[in-house]
This record gives C-alpha cells, structure tokens and sequence, in this order.
C-alpha cells in the first residue's frame, strides 16, 4: 500500500496534507458526501452491536452498495483517484484499530470499552469506518486475516463484499 501511496501523493500535487484524514478534509464539507459517509458509519455501527448474523449480512451488502454510490457520484473525472485513496486509508486504519481492539480486550478491556477506547468519539472518518467494517468483517468472514494479509494487498471493501458468501 505505501508504494501506493507515494505514487498517489506525486499525483495530487494540490493537497496540501496527504494523510489519512485526506477524503475527510477534501470532501467532508460537501453535505451529500458527508451525511453518506456518515449514514455509512451508522448502519456499520449498528451491525456490529447486532448479534443476529442475517443482520449483519444484509448491513455488509447495503453498505457496500451505499459505498458504491457514493463513489460514483462524487469520485469522477480527477477525483477517480480517491477510490483508491479511500481504500488503503480505510484498510490500513481499520486493520491496525482492528488489532488495537483485540489487544484492548486481552489486556482485559470488554468489547465495548475497547470499542469505546478504539474508536475514540468517532471524529476521525477512516478510523471509524475502517474498525467498524472490519469488526463486522470479522463477524461474517471467519479467517479474513489470510486474505488481508497475504501477499494481493486486498482491500476492505473487497473483503465486506466478500461477507455475502
């Protein structure tokens, strides 16, 4: 991801910070874009509290569509790049809280405060959307780590896609 990354950064040569908070700080005063985005969080927030597995899959599938669509809407023309910007920042973000998350929990935090701890208030977009798909991957999509981490670099939303199994 991070060769990426820099071939990303050389391209958006007026960003003036190129970091994981990027789409948020150029998008997130757009209100469409932003109460998506938003409304993209709180079905995945809802799903990973839900217990029942039919839920979630059903959240999985309409985030994943909701992502979709907002992609296209607003990632075009020159903006096409951020598909991909958004996907390394919400893996990279998601999987270290993920992990940050399970630590938490086996230095004996419960899962809901190490929730709370992780996902500290919400304020940060691809930290939130990032623990909250792979908290909901991990419920649907038993062994995901070997997918994430081998060697195609595959993405969250490839793996949320892969939940509908």
């Amino acid at each position: 991801f991070f060769e990426q990354l820099d071939a990303i950064e050389k391209e958006l040569t007026d960003i003036e910070v190129f970091d994981d908070d990027v789409v948020q700080n150029v998008f997130g005063k757009d209100t469409a874009f932003r109460e998506g985005f938003l409304a993209e969080i709180s079905i995945a927030a809802k799903a990973v509290e839900s217990a029942d597995l039919k839920k979630k899959r059903k959240a999985a599938r309409q985030i994943s569509r909701r992502i979709e669509e907002r992609r296209r809407k607003f990632y075009t023309k020159q903006n096409v790049v951020y598909i991909k910007v958004e996907d390394i920042f919400l893996t990279m973000e998601g999987v270290a809280n993920w992990a940050a998350y399970k630590a938490a929990m086996v230095d004996g935090l419960s899962s809901s405060d190490a929730k709370q701890l992780i996902r500290r208030g919400g304020k940060y977009w691809s930290q939130e959307q990032g623990i909250l798909l792979f908290l909901l991957i991990d419920d649907l999509l038993p062994n995901w780590q070997k997918t994430a981490f081998g060697t195609d670099n595959v993405s969250i939303t490839t793996l949320l896609k892969q939940t509908d199994r």
